[in-house]
């Protein structure tokens, strides 16, 4: 049997962490899950801890400061690999993330390299979102699409990856630790020819707290584009 972990970046998480983890756990069975917190100061630990005593499936790591959600993508592949898992499935734990949508990541995980959860397959994907995040989630997708040559929604975290088919080496060359963490390795990938399928996904608003992505995030994230841009040659010189 395959063995599949489920990875979830935390940051202030703790009135969304708990409801998720024990909804995802009542709908999947056989599961792990592996939580990357970065010392939230609104008290998750205690959360995270009282669930790893519930369930033997469960584990979290709390790192000392806040390093950024690409940083914390980056140890949750090194201890997938690590731990010798044959999937990894990365999502957000604010609930934009719905997991009833990881029974059909997990139903194409055999079909593709990487599965991504888009939100541009479906006319309703962010209908429910604020116009000025609505607005920078398009313009995005349009510069990824467009200036990188990337059709799939490259600037979301909902995916599945085939570990078995994944250089674990890819980590070493990703320098963005923070949101721009998701294009640096799709467009890494996509120079390497590795093969993507996308479902069809709609992100409601986050269920409560505030979210994490601020202005200087879509500057950097603006920055980055332009530089994959640039670099492109890098990045075929790169064999993984």
């Amino acid at each position: 049997m395959d063995k599949v972990l489920i990875g979830i970046p935390t940051y202030n998480e703790k009135l969304n962490i708990s409801s998720l983890l024990l909804e995802i756990f009542s709908l999947y069975q056989g599961i792990d899950v592996l939580v990357i917190d970065d010392n939230s100061p609104d008290g998750s630990a205690l959360v995270l801890e009282s669930l790893r005593k519930k369930f033997s499936n469960f584990n979290f790591i709390i790192r000392k400061n806040k390093r950024g959600v690409g940083s914390a993508h980056i140890d949750i592949f090194s201890y997938a690999f690590s731990s010798n898992y044959d999937f990894l499935i990365t999502m957000d734990a604010d609930y934009t993330h719905q997991p009833l949508y990881i029974e059909r990541l997990i139903h194409k995980k055999e079909k593709a390299d990487i599965i991504i959860g888009s939100r541009f397959l479906d006319k309703n994907g962010v209908s429910d979102w604020i116009i000025h995040r609505k607005l920078m989630t398009i313009f995005g997708h349009f510069l990824t699409k467009y200036f990188l040559g990337m059709p799939e929604d490259a600037t979301g975290s909902f995916r599945c990856y085939n570990l078995k088919c994944i250089n674990p080496n890819f980590i070493n060359f990703i320098e963005n630790k923070g949101y721009g963490f998701f294009i640096e390795s799709l467009y890494l990938f996509t120079i390497n020819n590795y093969c993507f399928e996308q479902i069809p996904i709609i992100l409601p608003k986050r269920a409560s707290g505030e979210s994490k992505m601020k202005l200087k995030d879509v500057i950097k994230t603006l920055s980055l584009i332009a530089r994959l841009k640039i670099r492109k040659n890098k990045y075929f010189e790169i064999n993984i």
